[in-house]
């Protein structure tokens, strides 16, 4: 006969809720709200059974350990509060990790573009993006680990914004596809029509490297793969009227003082006059997340996307994917292929 125990663990220094205690910040850890509180693993505990001379054989379940969550474990978040899903696009080493990265590690600075850390499922999956851009790494210059898996991987946030304490947080799931998987998916039907995480997505924010734009070589190519990506993904469906697509010049820094550079007539007016009335919104940005010249402050950018993820009213499916929705949760109406 078998019991199973579940080994609860808190990764908070000081906390006493393992000795039976309360939880050190007052957090109530059975409604999954605490970002220190996770269960690491269901140990499988051999009973002798009178009935039998020989135990049954030990299973173990790997649970949850606050890394990088998978599509089903977004449920605990998505079954239980008003959730964002923000899906990041672009070619690799365009600066998706950086940007998702640049978040986590400036809240926990302290309040970042008003809004406070309130909390993450996925703390462990955030430092582990996020170490080699800390002092702890012993890296000469910030470096953020790339995103290497083809599966879709989901990050947790939890923000509130600090004129707003009395609202409750606001929940955000973020995805970045592999630039490995951009690469691919913009030149074959299959590969494309599994991106169904864009589909699902409430913004998806695509990002040009501007560090490949300033180089007059890879210029025109790089403003063709994003052509080809965004013209692939309508073909197929990917995108449609119910897509936020924002399009935004990463590593601004690059290009703030190249005068032969135009972004609005190299990438707003091109852009838009081909693909916005296919789109529920196009809107384009700039960004330098991690800027490497004083002259562009870090973070450039980021908090008017953050603000526009917060405030915007999503609103209302349209009535084609209103047909393919089996939740009452709309981020849970597709599944998503494994490769």
């Amino acid at each position: 006969m078998e019991q199973t125990v579940e080994k609860k663990i808190c990764h908070q220094a000081g906390c006493n809720i393992l000795e039976g205690g309360s939880c050190l910040e007052g957090i109530d850890v059975t409604k999954n709200e605490c970002p220190h509180f996770y269960l690491d693993e269901t140990i499988e505990v051999e009973q002798e059974d009178e009935s039998s001379e020989k135990p049954e054989k030990k299973r173990v379940f790997h649970l949850f350990t606050g890394k990088e969550m998978s599509f089903p474990e977004t449920s605990i978040i998505t079954n239980n509060y008003d959730c964002r899903l923000i899906v990041v696009v672009g070619e690799s080493e365009s600066g998706k990790t950086t940007l998702l990265a640049e978040y986590f590690i400036n809240l926990q600075k302290g309040p970042f573009c008003k809004y406070l850390f309130a909390g993450s499922l996925t703390q462990i999956g955030f430092e582990e993006r996020c170490f080699k851009a800390t002092v702890a790494s012993e890296n000469i210059s910030p470096k953020t680990e790339r995103t290497k898996s083809l599966e879709f991987g989901f990050l947790h946030l939890a923000l509130k914004h600090k004129d707003r304490m009395t609202v409750p947080a606001r929940h955000f799931l973020f995805s970045d596809i592999s630039g490995e998987r951009f690469r691919d998916a913009k030149m074959s039907t299959t590969l494309m029509r599994e991106l169904t995480v864009l589909k699902a997505a409430d913004f998806v924010i695509f990002l040009i490297d501007g560090e490949k734009i300033a180089d007059l070589n890879s210029r025109a190519l790089t403003i063709e793969n994003a052509k080809t990506f965004i013209q692939k993904a309508l073909d197929e469906q990917i995108f449609d009227f119910n897509t936020n697509l924002k399009i935004a010049l990463a590593k601004w820094d690059f290009l703030s003082e190249d005068s032969s550079f135009s972004f609005e007539a190299k990438i707003i007016k091109p852009f838009g006059e081909r693909f916005s009335s296919r789109l529920k919104s196009l809107e384009f940005t700039k960004i330098a997340a991690r800027s490497k010249t004083k002259k562009i402050h870090s973070g450039m950018g980021l908090c008017e996307l953050l603000n526009q993820w917060d405030t915007t009213d999503i609103g209302l499916l349209t009535n084609e994917v209103e047909n393919h929705v089996n939740s009452d949760r709309a981020f849970h109406r597709f599944t998503f292929p494994k490769t």
